[in-house]
């Protein structure tokens, strides 16, 4: 797959806040235990607790947007969960083997997800530094095309000033400071 390929896929990924929604999703569920394992099973106060879930809630969708190889432990650990979630819920509604299948759809998908958002952040500062030099020679193009209309046409019009003379029409040769039919000043 071309990076071009997973950029645009990455993009357009973004573009819906699929990833965005499910990792804050899943941010907040790591919250949120955080805060009961550490007000009920460390026995940290509430305020320690409150702040250690609300940190998490914040810092999660950064570092696994920014870090490639936390975003893939990220993905494996949260793909499996949603699966296995998944397993024990259809399983109990739709018997085993949906259950099976339905979760082995789920690790599938959510796996997909988790590694298009993988590391994103790394990608979107790369693919920040790609268009500015992109948009740079773009318009750094444009200024030239620009220029060198600018300087054709001033050419034509002192060419165009030299050749005639702009009150009588006579035809000039050009390094003349007055026309020799009318005497007007050049």
């Amino acid at each position: 797959m071309s990076y071009q390929r997973i950029r645009n896929t990455r993009e357009g990924f973004v573009d819906i806040s699929a990833g965005d929604g499910l990792i804050k999703m899943e941010s907040w569920l790591i919250g949120v235990v955080v805060f009961f394992y550490m007000l009920i099973g460390a026995d940290a106060g509430f305020i320690s607790s409150l702040i250690a879930g609300l940190l998490l809630v914040i810092l999660v969708p950064w570092i696994v947007g920014l870090l490639p190889a936390v975003a893939m432990i990220f993905a494996i650990c949260f793909s499996v969960a949603w699966a296995i979630l998944v397993y024990f819920i259809a399983g109990a509604l739709l018997g085993v083997p949906a259950g099976v299948i339905c979760a082995l759809i789920v690790l599938i998908i959510s796996f997909y997800l988790h590694k298009i958002f993988g590391g994103l952040g790394y990608s979107s500062l790369t693919k920040i530094h790609m268009d500015s030099v992109r948009q740079t020679s773009a318009n750094t193009a444009k200024t030239n095309q620009i220029l060198s209309e600018a300087v054709s046409n001033a050419s034509e019009q002192v060419s165009n000033k030299a050749e005639y003379c702009p009150f009588c029409g006579t035809k000039l040769n050009g390094t003349e400071k007055f026309c020799g039919s009318c005497g007007a000043q050049l």
